[in-house]
């Protein structure tokens, strides 16, 4: 009997030339190819094997030769979202893969779900003026959700162009906003849905929605994290539900996760007249928090943008 599966250590340093590609329909995936031999990974760490595939020939796609073979596994029964090493099942017999199952490359798996670099707290959240917002070029989301009946006139109201995407959990608010962006950066992402400190509810949560904050983050993250290649450098998501900017933790995961910048609200969103009764919280992408009293003009809406020509 030959010994137990294990894991790699150290894990074998991948030499394949790498690009990512979104698809609207199926979502963000990435190519490994070496030579004429390409290998397509979904969700940043899966396979789903097909007719002729070994995990030989993974070997040599991503490595360039044939004997890296130990660093996929499978998902363990009852998983469904793997976030760690812990979730997945080394292959035992590594001769034996099956048409149409998923194998999880554990060395991309724990790359996808290392934490971002920590942003510069300041040792007391002070005011500043607004943000001198200077948007890209690209294009302007607004994702809301229909749960929220106020949802249409928040739209009216946030700005008469753009991108509209209805949403009912996460992954209809991420595979919404890919199909409204096709080929376009984003400048700007407006996201309409309840919350509390530190929480954001997508859809009925009572009902197949979900929730995000920083306990859930992990399991949406792999869905979340097909959205970063898509912001412009130097892209606004503004964050417009109610008391999410008291407990900034899962802000400052969301910008570090897409490389952006925040703009979210202490108080309850009166989206329908586009204010929040409390305090604005900003942080920017270098880590920068701070508070304001005003949501800039570039911000708010798509006729003030046009008046300070900043579109």
């Amino acid at each position: 009997m030959g010994s137990p599966p294990r894991w790699p250590n150290p894990w074998p340093k991948i030499t394949a030339t790498v690009n990512d590609y979104s698809d609207p329909r199926t979502g963000a995936y990435t190519e490994y190819t070496r030579g004429s031999s390409v290998l397509e990974i979904e969700n940043f760490s899966e396979r789903t094997v097909v007719a002729g595939d070994s995990l030989s020939a993974y070997s040599m796609i991503l490595y360039g030769n044939y004997k890296e073979i130990e660093v996929w596994g499978r998902i363990k029964q009852g998983v469904s979202y793997p976030t760690s090493l812990a979730d997945l099942e080394p292959i035992s017999d590594l001769d034996l893969i099956h048409v149409g199952e998923v194998l999880v490359h554990g060395g991309m798996l724990l790359d996808s779900m290392a934490p971002g670099p920590q942003p510069k707290k300041p040792p007391k959240l002070g005011f500043r003026p607004p943000p001198d917002v200077k948007l890209p070029r690209g294009m302007e989301i607004v994702a809301a959700d229909r749960f929220d009946g106020a949802g249409w006139s928040e739209y009216i109201t946030t700005f008469p162009g753009g991108g509209y995407v209805v949403l009912q959990d996460i992954p209809t608010f991420v595979f919404g906003v890919h199909a409204a962006i096709g080929a376009r950066p984003i400048s700007i992402l407006h996201i309409q849905v309840h919350g509390s400190p530190g929480t954001m509810y997508f859809g009925d949560w009572n009902n197949g929605g979900d929730i995000l904050n920083v306990s859930s983050f992990p399991k949406h993250r792999v869905t979340l994290q097909k959205l970063s290649p898509h912001f412009a450098n130097d892209a606004w998501v503004v964050v417009r539900s109610c008391k999410t900017g008291q407990d900034r933790e899962l802000l400052r995961q969301l910008g570090q996760l897409w490389g952006v910048n925040i703009f979210a609200g202490t108080g309850d969103w009166r989206n329908a007249l586009d204010f929040n009764d409390g305090k604005y919280v900003v942080i920017e992408r270098d880590g920068t928090e701070y508070y304001t009293r005003k949501m800039p003009d570039q911000i708010q809406s798509s006729l003030a943008r046009r008046a300070w020509k900043n579109w």
